[in-house]
C-alpha cells in the first residue's frame, strides 16, 4: 500500500491545517544548503502528554469531561527574526524532503507577528518550511525543519468536532516494529455542527466515508439536522443504538468493518454523539483485533475524557468489554478480539483484510506471548483476588509482564482498603492528611496526578524516586514489594517487628529491606527464590504481585471479613458515633435507623410509613427490616428536578427477577414515569422513563449478592445530569443522563417506596435485609462516602 500524503488544498486565516505523512527518518539538508534550524514539536498538551505517561487511573486528574480540552497544541511557525520586514502577505513553502524536491508553495495572507500555525500534523511527522516575500526568493530562504515527538493518539482540530482523532499510531504485537497505519480510519463525536472551514480539513485529511452510529428513535440530532454531513464524502447510517453493545447489532458491525477493511481506497470516519461510547466500542475492539494492548486501547478510550462529552471510567468501557471477550478462543486479546468479530458475522477474511491494510509490518506468523490469561498455577488465586476487589483494571491483562510501579499502588490502596473496612479517605482524614480536591492540594510528584499514588505516599508507604519524581512505569522490585506490603500492615496498626528471615542475601544496598521481610517470610505471604536467597532487586510479575497481596489480604483481614455486621446497636442520638455528628439534619431528607421496623424513621423533613408484613431481623448496626413481603414509603417525597441521594445496607437471603429496591414508578415497564434502582443476580440497574422514552444502566456487582452485608450509594446530580452509584463507600461510579430525559424530572404519580416499586405491588420482591436507610437531599461525592465510611468504622467500635 502506497503511504499517503494530502495537503491542504486551502490556506485559513492564521491557520494552516496539514495533513502529512507518517513518521520519515531524519535527514540532513541538502549540499550546499545550510543546516536545517530544527524543532521539535508535541502537539499533546501538558495535561494531554502527562496522562498518556501516567497510570490508567489518574484520567480524573487530568479531565473530567468538563470542558473542550481535546484539540491539539498547534505548532508555531516563526519567522520574524529573519528579516523579512512587516507584510500582510508572505509565500510559503512546506516539503517532506530538505531539497524541497516535493515541496507545494502558499501565499499567506493577513499573517500576523510573522507566525501562523500548522494543525493535524502526524505523530511522528518530519517537514522542512521556508518563507519569502516573493515566490522566487524561496531558494535563498533560510530552511526550518520540524520532527514532532508525540506519539498516539493523534488527536486533531476540526472545526466545529470534539473528541476527534487519528486511530493509527499505536504500536501492534502482530508483527516486528508493527503500527497502525496514520491516515486511515479516524474516530470523533458528531458532526452536525461542522463549520464550513471543518468540512475542507475532514476532506484534506482524505476521509471518503462517514459512518453515523446514533439512533434516530433517541433524536440525536438526527431529525434536527440528518447526515450526510460533509460534501463528496459517502455517508452510512449503521446504528449501534443507544449505547455500547458488544452483542450487537450484528449486522451494523457486519457492515462496519467491511467499510473499514477499505479504509486504504477510502479512509473512514466513524462517529456517534459523542464520539464516546459507541465509538469508543469499536475503537476498542478493532484496535485489539489489530494487536494493539490493551492499556493503549484503554488510552484511547479514555482520552474522551479531555473532550466535552462527561467523563468515562475504565470498568465502565474497556474491562467490561474485555470481560465480554475473555471465555472466546485464543490466547492473545487480539485473537479473542478476532473470535469476538467472527461471532458478529464478519468474515475472518474481513478481519485478515482490516490488518494487512491498517497494520505496517504487519506478519500473520508473528508469535507473542499470552497477553490475557494468567498461568494455571496462578488462576486460582489471581481470581480470589479479583473477587476481593484487589486487583485494578489495568492489572487484569498481560500477567506476565512485570509490574510497575505505578499500576502497584492501586493494589496498595485495595489491599489496605479491604483488609481494614474503611475507606482509604478516613484514614487521610484521621491523620489529617490532605488529598486532591482539597483546598491548596499539590500533588507530591512532577510526574503523576493518580490519587492512589497520592494517597499512599501521603500515609508513608509509597516513596517516590528522588528529585519530585515518582517514576511512574519504573518496575517494581521483589525488595520493594516487600516494603509496600509491611506499611500497609503499620497503617493498620500490625507489629511486624521480632520476626526473623534465613536469606544471606540481604545486603549491602539491599540491607534496608531486612527488617521488612520477617513478618511476610512467617506468615506465609512471601517466599525466597529459594531456601537462602531472596533476590530482593529481582522483578515481580503481575500475577506474582497480586498473589503476595491476595495472601497479605488474608492475614490482614479480620473476623468474616468486610461483607459481615458490626457488633452492638445503632449509636445513640448525640453520641460522638451518631449520625448527626457527620451530616447536619437539614441535609438529611430521611434517617432510617430500622431498629424498630414498625416505626423506621429516626428523624427527618419526611414521615415514613411501614407496609405490609415487615419482619424485624438482625441489621447490620442493630435491628434490620425484611422487605421481601412488606415495604416502606417516604410520603410525599418527589425528587421533581432536584438533587438527592440514598444510601443503606443490604443483605440478600435469596433473590428471583429483578426486585426494586428503590423506587417511585410502575415497574411493569421501563417507559412508565419515574425510576427504579433494581437488584439483580450480578447488577444493580437503574431505570428511568418520563412515558415515551426511557434509559437503563447497569452496575456490576463486584462480589456474589449472597455473600453477606453490602453498602450500596445510589446518587442522582441533576446539576450535572448523572446518576452514580457506589458499592462499600465509593468510589462513584456516575453515568450520564440521556439527551431525552436530561430535562425530565423524576417524578410519576406513584409512591416512594423502599422495598418495592411505586405502585407497591411489583411481583418479584427482595428477600433481604436492608438496614441505615438515608435519604440525602443533595448529591453526595467520593468525601461524602469517605465520611459515611467513618461514621460506620466509628459505630462498630
Amino acid at each position: 500500500m502506497k503511504k499517503r500524503f494530502s495537503w491542504a488544498k486551502r490556506l485559513l486565516t492564521l491557520i494552516l491545517v496539514l495533513t502529512l505523512i507518517p513518521a520519515v527518518p531524519a535527514v540532513m539538508a541538502a549540499e550546499g544548503e545550510e543546516n536545517p534550524d530544527i524543532q521539535y514539536a508535541d502537539f499533546h498538551t501538558i495535561d494531554q502528554a502527562e496522562f498518556l505517561k501516567d497510570t490508567l487511573s489518574s484520567i480524573s486528574s487530568y479531565a473530567k469531561g468538563s470542558g473542550e480540552k481535546s484539540y491539539p497544541n498547534a505548532v508555531w511557525c516563526d519567522f520574524s527574526g529573519e528579516g523579512l520586514g512587516e507584510s500582510s502577505e508572505y509565500f510559503f513553502e512546506l516539503s517532506e524532503k530538505p531539497d524541497f524536491s516535493d515541496s507545494r508553495v502558499y501565499e499567506l495572507r493577513r499573517i500576523r507577528n510573522q507566525q501562523y500555525q500548522l494543525y493535524n500534523l502526524e505523530a511522528g511527522a518530519h517537514v522542512y518550511w521556508r518563507v519569502a516575500l516573493e515566490k522566487e526568493d524561496l531558494p535563498g530562504r533560510p530552511v526550518h525543519e520540524i520532527i514532532v515527538t508525540s506519539g498516539a493518539p493523534r488527536n486533531l482540530f476540526i472545526y466545529g468536532i470534539s473528541n476527534m482523532r487519528d486511530l493509527g499510531g499505536w504500536k501492534s504485537s502482530l508483527g516486528e516494529n508493527a503500527y497502525i497505519r496514520q491516515g486511515l480510519v479516524f474516530r470523533g463525536g458528531a458532526p452536525n455542527d461542522v463549520l464550513k472551514t471543518g468540512e475542507e480539513q475532514m476532506r484534506d485529511l482524505g476521509i471518503k466515508v462517514e459512518i453515523d452510529l446514533r439512533l434516530k428513535s433517541y433524536d440525536e440530532d438526527l431529525d434536527n439536522k440528518p447526515g450526510p454531513y460533509i460534501e463528496g464524502v459517502d455517508y452510512f447510517y449503521l446504528t449501534l443504538g443507544q449505547h455500547a453493545n458488544p452483542e450487537g447489532p450484528e449486522e451494523s458491525y457486519r457492515e462496519i468493518f467491511r467499510l473499514i477493511s477499505e479504509a486504504d481506497v477510502n479512509p473512514v470516519y466513524y462517529h456517534c454523539h459523542a464520539g464516546a461510547d459507541r465509538t469508543g466500542i469499536t475503537s476498542f475492539y478493532l484496535l485489539l483485533m489489530c494487536g494493539v494492548s490493551f492499556e493503549d486501547a484503554a488510552r484511547d478510550y479514555l482520552f474522551t475524557n479531555f473532550s466535552i462529552y462527561g467523563s468515562r471510567a475504565l470498568e465502565n468501557g474497556p474491562e467490561k468489554w474485555t470481560q465480554h471477550i475473555r471465555g472466546l478462543e485464543g490466547d492473545t486479546l487480539a485473537e479473542k478480539a478476532k473470535q469476538w468479530a467472527v461471532s458478529m458475522g464478519i468474515p475472518e477474511e474481513t478481519v485478515e483484510k482490516i490488518r494487512r491494510t491498517l497494520i505496517e509490518n504487519y506478519d500473520p506468523d508473528f508469535k507473542t506471548e499470552n497477553e490475557v490469561d494468567p498461568s494455571d498455577w496462578a488462576a486460582e488465586e489471581v481470581d480470589s483476588a479479583i473477587d476481593h476487589g484487589l486487583v485494578p483494571y489495568e492489572l487484569r491483562v498481560g500477567y506476565k509482564d512485570p509490574i510497575s510501579r505505578g499500576s502497584v499502588a492501586g493494589m496498595v490502596v485495595n489491599l489496605l482498603q479491604t483488609a481494614s473496612n474503611k475507606r482509604i479517605d478516613a484514614f487521610l482524614s484521621e491523620r489529617d492528611i490532605a488529598r486532591p480536591g482539597d483546598s491548596g492540594y499539590t500533588f507530591p510528584f512532577s510526574d503523576t496526578r493518580d490519587a492512589n499514588i497520592s494517597a499512599a505516599n501521603g500515609l508513608g508507604i509509597i516513596n517516590g524516586v528522588g528529585k519530585g519524581l515518582f517514576n511512574v512505569n519504573g518496575i517494581l522490585t521483589r525488595a520493594q514489594a516487600a516494603a509496600l506490603i509491611n506499611r500497609v500492615a503499620g497503617v493498620m496498626g500490625v507489629d511486624t517487628s521480632g520476626y526473623t528471615h534465613n536469606f544471606t542475601d540481604i545486603t549491602g544496598n539491599n540491607k534496608w529491606v531486612d527488617s521488612e521481610l520477617g513478618w511476610l517470610v512467617e506468615n506465609g505471604i512471601i517466599k525466597g527464590v529459594s531456601d537462602t536467597r531472596f533476590n530482593p532487586g529481582g522483578t515481580l510479575t503481575k500475577e506474582q504481585a497480586i498473589l503476595i497481596f491476595n495472601r497479605a489480604a488474608a492475614v490482614l483481614s479480620t473476623g468474616s471479613g468486610r461483607r459481615s455486621a458490626t457488633a452492638g446497636s445503632t449509636p445513640e442520638a448525640g453520641s460522638d458515633s451518631y449520625i448527626t455528628r457527620f451530616f447536619s439534619e437539614d441535609e438529611i431528607a430521611v434517617y432510617m435507623p430500622c431498629d424498630d421496623v414498625t416505626a423506621p424513621s429516626a428523624f427527618g423533613s419526611f414521615s415514613v410509613t411501614a407496609n405490609g408484613d415487615l419482619d424485624a431481623s438482625g441489621g447490620y448496626l442493630g435491628g434490620g427490616a425484611e422487605v421481601d413481603d412488606g415495604y416502606y414509603t417516604v410520603e410525599g417525597f418527589d425528587p421533581g428536578m432536584s438533587s438527592f441521594s440514598v444510601s443503606f445496607w443490604v443483605s440478600v437471603d435469596k433473590l428471583d427477577g429483578d426486585p426494586a429496591l428503590v423506587s417511585n414508578k410502575d415497574w411493569d415497564s421501563g417507559n412508565n414515569e419515574g425510576f427504579v434502582l433494581s437488584l439483580r443476580e450480578k447488577d444493580i440497574t437503574f431505570n428511568f422513563g418520563d412515558g415515551d422514552n426511557r434509559m437503563d444502566e447497569r452496575w456490576d456487582l463486584p462480589y456474589d449478592t449472597l455473600d453477606g452485608w453490602m453498602h450500596v450509594t445510589f446518587i442522582v446530580n441533576r446539576e450535572a445530569n448523572l446518576v452514580g452509584l457506589a458499592y462499600d463507600f465509593g468510589p462513584v461510579d456516575f453515568r450520564p443522563l440521556s439527551d431525552e430525559l436530561a430535562g425530565t424530572a423524576i417524578s410519576s404519580p406513584e409512591k416512594f417506596n423502599i422495598g418495592q416499586d411505586g405502585t407497591g405491588e411489583y411481583g418479584d420482591s427482595p428477600e433481604a435485609v436492608m438496614d441505615e436507610i438515608i435519604i440525602f437531599s443533595r448529591a453526595l461525592t467520593d468525601s461524602d462516602l469517605g465520611t459515611l465510611a467513618a461514621y460506620y468504622a466509628g459505630a462498630a467500635d
